[in-house]
């Protein structure tokens, strides 16, 4: 996404209609945005992963096992 909004901030394209002041589209993408999105999504995924492998690494695998 940050890739298309570089190409369409820096290659202008009229193809909005002309009842329009400003007839391109605008694509603004700050570094901090940026940074802190790919940081909360890092640390998300990380949580996400560890909670269910740090549960399931406390069971024992031949008691789950007879419990069925």
């Amino acid at each position: 996404g940050s890739v298309i909004c570089w190409v369409v901030d820096s290659i202008p394209l009229s193809i909005l209609p002309v009842i329009y002041y400003d007839r391109t589209i605008p694509a603004d993408v700050s570094p901090w945005l940026l940074l802190v999105i790919t940081g909360a999504a890092l640390i998300l995924s990380i949580l996400g992963s560890w909670f269910p492998a740090h549960f399931s690494a406390r069971l024992h695998p031949a008691e789950s096992l007879r419990s069925e």
